[in-house]
Order: C-alpha cells, then structure tokens, then sequence
C-alpha cells in the first residue's frame, strides 16, 4: 500500500476505535460510520468499501478500542511525511463527526479524541 492508502487505513482503525470505545460498534453506527467515512474522503479518493474491509478486520483480531488507536497512531507516525496539513483537518473532522454520530458521546469518546490531536500536535512540531 502507498502511504496515504496507509493513513486512510488509519483513519479506519481510528474511526473504529472511537466508536468501540463506549461499547459494541452496532450495525446501525457501522452504517453511519461507513457513510460518514466514504463523504469526508471521496477528495482523497478513499474507497469507501475499504472502511468495512477494515472494521470486518479489526472486529476478527478482537482488539480493543485501545489497542485499536495505538496501531492507528503508530502508522500515522510511520508515514508522517505524507500526513499533510489537509489530511489532518480531514482526520479530525471524521472522527467528530463520527464522536456525534451516535449519541450520547462518553467521556472515553471525547478522551480518545483529546489524545489524537495531542498526538498530531505532536507531529506538526
């Protein structure tokens, strides 16, 4: 995979992470997910099947939400050269929207969160 096709896998991983954290990621949140996903990235040219691809995944190795993130984080660390300033708007965008998507948001939600765009402060220093 190229990098970016990397980073958007990524951003599934995140995307799964977030919802999964307060629960059991329903098939109804999955849909909101999926169409939440395919909207934000159609720029970047996402394909938008990959983010079931990806949550059929993550759902088979049974991680948890956690686990889940670190992972995502790691590959966006390893390809940071490509993680531009675009691509980190669209990542933040997509996981508060995918935070709002099913409410109540949790305060492990908003936590996840927190930490992510502490970690791509991090980056952009």
């Amino acid at each position: 995979m190229s990098p970016r096709q990397q980073l958007c896998y990524a951003l599934g991983e995140l995307a799964y992470a977030v919802a999964k954290i307060d629960g059991e990621v329903v098939k109804e949140e999955r849909e909101k997910l999926h169409k939440i996903i395919s909207e934000d990235l159609s720029p970047v040219d996402y394909n938008f099947e990959i983010s079931k691809i990806i949550f059929e995944m993550v759902d088979k190795q049974n991680k948890d939400a956690e686990t889940v993130y670190n992972d995502a984080v790691k590959t966006i660390q390893c390809y940071s050269d490509s993680f531009d300033r675009d691509m980190r708007l669209v990542f933040l965008r997509t996981l508060e929207k995918i935070e709002r998507a099913s409410p109540p948001i949790v305060s492990a939600q908003k936590e996840l969160l927190q930490r992510f765009r502490h970690e791509i402060k991090q980056l952009s220093n």
